[in-house]
Order: structure tokens, then sequence, then C-alpha cells
């Protein structure tokens, strides 16, 4: 991903990052969302952040807000990125997916919240009520109003 973004003219790059995002349609189409799609709708309703953007900044607060009940997914994605967690305990191995993931999205120039997009405190209700539904029934752990205000939070820069 980071040298299709670094490198836009890169044909090689991109036909990866294309071939990556057909995959994960086909992935996603078939094991469902969760609370990273949830929230990201409203705030492309409501304050126009392109989908994709949300989606990606809200994913390492969810895979971290995840993590109890996804240990052992998180444990292979870790290691799938090359992360060296032989040392590490479960948690902590799973840990390092999630920051792996936030050092790629760093490395690829896209900020760690969406603070320029002035997400207001005052909206975060009518955002979780917007964010109920689909997406948000396929997250693996269950999820509460004050889960969902602490995600936004966090990835507002609010926090």
């Amino acid at each position: 991903m980071v040298k299709a973004v670094k490198e836009g003219k890169n044909l090689e790059a991109r036909k990866d990052m294309a071939m990556s995002a057909l995959l994960s349609g086909l992935c996603l189409s078939n094991s469902g969302l969760g609370a990273a799609h949830a929230l990201s709708h409203p705030l492309g309703v409501y304050y126009k952040i392109p989908h994709g953007l949300s989606c990606t900044v809200l994913l390492p607060y969810v895979m971290e807000y995840n993590l109890p009940v996804v240990t052992k997914k998180l444990v292979k994605i870790a290691e799938s990125l090359g992360e060296n967690i032989s040392l590490l305990s479960e948690t902590e191995a799973a840990q390092k997916a999630v920051e792996k993931i936030k050092e790629v999205l760093s490395q690829a120039g896209i900020n760690s919240n969406l603070s320029e997009w002035e997400i207001k405190k005052e909206d975060f209700s009518r955002l979780i009520k917007d964010a109920k539904g689909g997406s948000l029934n396929n997250n693996p752990r269950d999820i509460s109003d004050e889960n969902l205000i602490e995600l936004l939070y966090k990835m507002t820069g609010l926090y």
C-alpha cells in the first residue's frame, strides 16, 4: 500500500492495490463488516469524509477494541505482516498487528485521526444512531454506545 500511495505512477504497485481491494471486497461480502464500516457510513453522510479514509483511520482503533475476542486472528495478522512475535505473549503479539497497521498508515501519510474534518462532539449521538444495524451487528465483540463514543473520541483527535 505504501508504495502505491507514495509512487502513484507505479503501475505494478497500483495493480497490486487494485487486486487487494478486489480480494478484500470478496472477503467482506462473505464475512460481514464491523464497527469501522458502521461508523464510516454516517461520517461520510454528515462530514463528506471518504469512506475508505474513515475506515482506514478507524481500523487500528477497532482492531484494538476487538483484540480480546480476536486475539488469535490478530496474531496471524502480525505474523503475515512480518512481525517477530516469537518471544511475545499472545496478547502482546496481537497488539503488534495493531501497531504495524498504525505504522503502515503513517508511512503512507495517513493521519492517525480525522481531526482536520472537525467532527463535533455534539454529533456523536447522531453518528452512533446511524451506525446501528447491519455492519455493526457483525462486529466480533459486542459494542455499546459508550464504546462507540470512545472510538469516536480516539479517531477524531478529541481524546
